[in-house]
């Protein structure tokens, strides 16, 4: 195909990347591990997509790649697991209870489009934490 050939036809995809920054902290002692994590938003704003009546800009999710797959309604988490471990010889039981806690909010819903702020990326409203609780057991033999 010859690039100055008129009667083939051209698309021209145009794709802005910003960088989301996030925080990632823990904390593991011997028997204790302790973390937590914060979703700081993007470094630049997102294309708006949607002014509500107050002026609030906002972006549809549909449009951020990377929040595609993932949660891009968390706000931050935090976990907390104590652990206790208990050697027979070749036998070790350990029991752990994990609480883990995340901060959800709420997309902007307009006509049925999920929509995020446009200054950072990040579903702002009605921020709710949800936590988790779970207990875990294991058993092994080493021979």
């Amino acid at each position: 195909m010859d690039q100055n050939d008129k009667s083939f036809p051209k698309i021209i995809i145009f794709v802005e990347y910003t960088f989301g920054y996030n925080i990632f902290c823990y904390l593991i002692v011997t028997i204790l591990f302790a973390g937590y994590a914060k979703n700081l938003g993007t470094a630049d704003g997102l294309l708006v997509d949607y002014t509500d009546a107050e002026g609030n800009e906002y972006a549809n999710i549909a449009n951020n790649y990377l929040s595609k797959n993932t949660y891009a309604n968390i706000n931050s988490m935090r976990r907390l697991a104590p652990g206790v471990v208990r050697n027979w010889g070749k036998l070790a039981l350990s029991l752990e209870w994990h609480i883990t806690s995340v901060q959800y909010g709420e997309f902007v819903k307009q006509g049925g489009v999920s929509y995020v702020s446009a200054k950072n990326g990040m579903a702002e409203n009605n921020l709710h934490w949800i936590t988790n609780h779970r207990l875990q057991m294991m058993l092994k033999y080493s021979f």
